[in-house]
């Protein structure tokens, strides 16, 4: 059977107890298991459709499979996309009979038969872990967690969201940084690009606070939601304004506007916020709209399938591929500029209000009735680069909303923003985005099948 049919088939043991397997799919691989009876029942009903009628026996279908067990919550938003690129996966390479279960125990199948499965995905819940363990299966996990270092790990490129994240930041013209991260140390992920947000603002020469816990909660012992953005907004306020803040997640990106709010802060005019994941329906909820670092969750469960298949098909140890991200979604929380440098204020403007067909720097400075010496002066005095390397990043930002937001051809990309051919444009986005065009726009499309 090709491509996906998540959800067409559902596995009740019925009537002893509720439904515990929320869907199966089946796909083939290349080495596929022994043949295995698979009853089949229609989905949603309160019995199997090939339930024998008086006198006859019910005939099994026979499908060749490999039985994979997803423990981990498909309702949450990262897994919803990790569980597509899964099902895109698995859609190429052959039969896969997917089941999934949510990872707490009490939805767990009664009979120990029903995993009897070839391998698994886990997330780092406690139970996803146990049942790992109890089964000794061949495993993938989705999350970068200090108790699943042992396993097979699929990640996101932490060295570009570290960077992406400054670039993004810097570039509103600000020279003072903070980053709203968490105490919980086993969040390797968070742990790394955070680091390397922090190396990157230290190479620029900057300096960069960090909030992560507030006096209410020390003194309370515990964490509270009241507590947090009580404090972080006692911080904010006590902060140098403007300020670029990272935030680890979305979700921590709305405390901070919540925080800003509370401490009579303007967002984006004194804090500037960005946040990671692009959880568009919390982002697009949020007053003001909150900017996100977009992650490819599809291309995420790509790659951990494409773990997980090694270790069926070869018995050796994967060399995981880091996911880079899509790039950032710019909503109001980032629409400032931020320069003390008049002059390289209004540079950096005519360069915004041209990102499609910038001006050189000749005709920017002939604009600026400046010379052409102190411009490049004052853009390295403020920003730390050269005006013409605001140009590069514009044009290669315009260029890159062109291929991730239209259809446009990209001989018509290259021509509007001003590149010399296609191949040069090609060479520049990979350098850069760390993907060819063609790849920038599948991602994206993926991301936003709607759009």
């Amino acid at each position: 059977m090709g491509g996906a049919r998540l959800g067409g088939v559902d596995r009740w043991h019925w009537p002893t107890h509720p439904p515990p397997v929320l869907a199966t799919a089946y796909y083939r691989l290349p080495q596929a298991a022994a043949w295995r009876s698979v009853p089949q029942y229609d989905h949603g009903m309160p019995g199997p459709m090939n339930s024998p009628e008086p006198g006859r026996t019910a005939s099994p279908a026979r499908v060749a499979l490999r039985r994979v067990l997803v423990a981990f919550d498909p309702g949450r938003w990262r897994f919803r996309g990790a569980l597509r690129g899964i099902n895109r996966f698995a859609a190429g390479h052959g039969e896969w009979d997917l089941m999934i279960v949510r990872y707490s125990r009490a939805l767990w199948p009664l009979s120990g038969a029903a995993y009897d499965v070839d391998g698994m995905f886990i997330d780092a819940a406690p139970d996803s872990l146990e049942l790992a363990g109890r089964l000794g299966v061949p495993c993938v996990t989705l999350s970068a967690h200090a108790a699943l270092e042992a396993i097979p790990t699929v990640g996101h490129d932490d060295e570009a969201i570290g960077r992406l994240a400054f670039e993004t930041l810097e570039g509103r013209g600000l020279r003072r940084f903070g980053l709203f991260t968490t105490g919980e140390t086993h969040r390797l992920d968070v742990h790394r690009f955070s680091s390397a947000f922090q190396r990157h603002v230290e190479q620029a020469g900057r300096a960069l606070e960090v909030f992560v816990i507030g006096p209410r909660t020390q003194q309370r012992g515990h964490w509270l939601l009241d507590d947090q953005i009580a404090d972080l907004a006692d911080w904010l306020r006590a902060r140098a304004h403007p300020l670029g803040l990272l935030a680890i997640d979305d979700e921590h990106a709305w405390r901070a506007a919540e925080a800003a709010r509370l401490a009579g802060l303007n967002v984006p005019g004194d804090v500037c916020i960005l946040g990671v994941g692009d959880d568009d329906c919390l982002c697009e909820s949020c007053q003001p709209t909150l900017s996100s670092i977009a992650l490819d969750y599809e291309q995420f469960g790509f790659e951990a399938a494409r773990l997980l298949h090694t270790l069926l098909t070869h018995d050796q140890q994967p060399t995981p591929r880091p996911v880079p991200p899509l790039g950032v979604i710019e909503r109001a929380s980032t629409d400032m500029l931020a320069i003390e440098d008049r002059l390289v204020s209004d540079a950096l403007a005519i360069i915004r209000d041209h990102a499609e067909r910038p001006p050189d720097i000749d005709d920017l400075a002939v604009r600026l009735h400046t010379s052409r010496r102190t411009l490049y002066r004052r853009f390295v005095a403020a920003l730390g680069y050269t005006p013409g390397e605001a140009l590069r990043r514009t044009r290669l930002e315009a260029a890159r909303r062109l291929i991730v937001g239209t259809d446009l051809k990209l001989v018509t990309v290259a021509d509007r923003v001003g590149f010399p051919s296609i191949s040069q444009l090609s060479r520049d986005i990979q350098r850069e985005y760390g993907a060819r065009p063609s790849v920038l726009r599948r991602r994206a499309q993926r991301h936003h099948p709607a759009k």
